[in-house]
């Protein structure tokens, strides 16, 4: 059996940021983190043992880690967080299937009242939406909005 790589493979500092149970009857649970100054996030499945790990990041990002999950109305993983890079400070949005694969990836940046959001909450809402909250720190705001299943902002506040 081939040893599954594990995060300290693929990044010189991780930090793990959030444990996800596994769905329904499964034993196993999801570890998220970051890859410190590297731009990467990662997940790994374990279960008795390490079964699985996975790395991304988005083009350009210089900080990229998640900060809470959910499961949608269809079950999926669901994870927010922080990211910076080229067009500056903001949160991305990404849902995994069960084997922690990615099926989809957004990316959202402030405006001029709020320039850094930073996600602290998310929940799976009606449609197969999610609702993600969190604030502006540098500008001493909060937010709160909601995420079509196709990525689009339903709305945000």
């Amino acid at each position: 059996m081939q040893k599954p790589i594990r995060p300290s493979d693929v990044c010189a500092a991780p930090a793990a940021r959030v444990l996800v149970p596994d769905s329904g009857t499964k034993t196993g649970v999801s570890v998220l983190g970051e890859c410190l100054n590297e731009g990467k996030a990662f997940v790994v499945h374990v279960d008795v043992d390490v079964t699985d790990a996975h790395l991304w990041s988005l083009e350009g990002a210089g900080h990229f880690g998640p900060n809470a999950f959910t499961r949608t109305t269809t079950d999926q993983l669901a994870v927010t967080g922080i990211l910076s890079g080229g067009e500056g400070d903001g949160m991305f949005v990404a849902r995994l299937d069960d084997a922690a694969n990615i099926t989809s990836i957004d990316q959202y940046f402030g405006c001029d009242s709020a320039l850094n959001i930073s996600p602290t909450a998310i929940v799976a809402s009606a449609s197969n939406g999610l609702t993600v909250a969190g604030g502006s720190s540098a500008q001493g705001r909060a937010f709160f909005a909601r995420i079509n299943e196709d990525g689009a902002v339903g709305f945000i506040t």
